[in-house]
């Protein structure tokens, strides 16, 4: 076991020197206000097999705030050009995300990403790495717990705080009884307690934060149309602000075979 985890660290070293530096770059502090706010973000993704080729769906909507009303869609579908490996999830879902972040004409001031941020083995989860690559503020939100330790909290609206190698990363969030917490951590531009305090705040009748949740339908909305070949549909796009569909996701697929590595050199000095 111990030879087979030796021989993953050396594959991946590059990959977890860029984490490494990803971390050194992310702010753990506020760069936004909650009271100037006005528009939150939150991305989510769903993968499909067409001809045999895996596709990640990355659907990325922006919220009106504090109402959460959407005021805006978008997506893209990329190949996946990364394996499943626990711990470098970003490589393989931030690219898809960052390309449906860039086709909004209106951009969130703090996008939710389903996924870890400072929670993370080297503190640069999929929030934190979509941030600073885009340099936005980004919350992460987690339905399983990829590291670190803390008491489950038992009350609707109880949050108690995550720690891992001495420090807090994160909380559980008890978001509604008779389900489990959540994880809410700071991904990049945003501070640990104004992290959890806007969660809460986006939280409506359902266990997650509204931005994660529409952006997860909107995702599985896609994928739905695309196994029902309906994919190239723009009937809605103009209104939802996703005037770039998904048949130029798709016909763009020598740019987006390169967007991984493309989006690994942005972190080489």
């Amino acid at each position: 076991m111990r030879a087979a985890w030796k021989e993953l660290e050396r594959k991946y070293a590059e990959y977890y020197r860029m984490q490494a530096e990803i971390a050194s770059l992310a702010i753990w502090e506020d760069c936004i206000s909650l009271e100037n706010l006005s528009l939150v973000g939150g991305a989510d993704q769903a993968f499909i097999l067409e001809n045999e080729n895996e596709k990640i769906i990355s659907a990325v909507v922006v919220l009106a705030y504090p109402s959460l009303e959407v005021v805006e869609r978008a997506f893209a579908v990329l190949p996946v050009n990364f394996p499943y490996i626990p711990g470098l999830l970003a490589f393989r879902e931030a690219p898809a995300i960052a390309e449906a972040f860039k086709r909004l004409r209106r951009k969130p001031e703090v996008l939710f990403v389903d996924g870890c941020g400072v929670n993370h083995p080297r503190f640069a989860g999929l929030a934190t790495h979509v941030g600073v690559s885009l340099d936005v503020a980004t919350i992460g939100v987690a339905k399983k717990l990829l590291c670190g330790r803390g008491e489950i909290p038992e009350k609707e609206g109880e949050a108690t705080e995550i720690r891992f190698k001495g420090r807090v990363v994160g909380f559980f969030l008890k978001s509604k009884q008779g389900c489990r917490p959540i994880i809410v951590a700071p991904g990049h531009k945003i501070s640990l307690s104004t992290a959890l305090e806007l969660t809460k705040r986006c939280i409506r009748k359902h266990k997650l934060p509204e931005p994660t949740r529409i952006a997860h339908n909107y995702a599985n909305e896609i994928k739905k149309r695309f196994k029902n070949g309906s994919n190239s549909d723009n009937s809605n796009n103009r209104d939802s602000g996703d005037s770039r569909d998904g048949r130029e996701s798709r016909n763009s697929s020598d740019a987006a075979s390169g967007s991984s590595q493309a989006n690994l050199q942005r972190f080489r000095r």
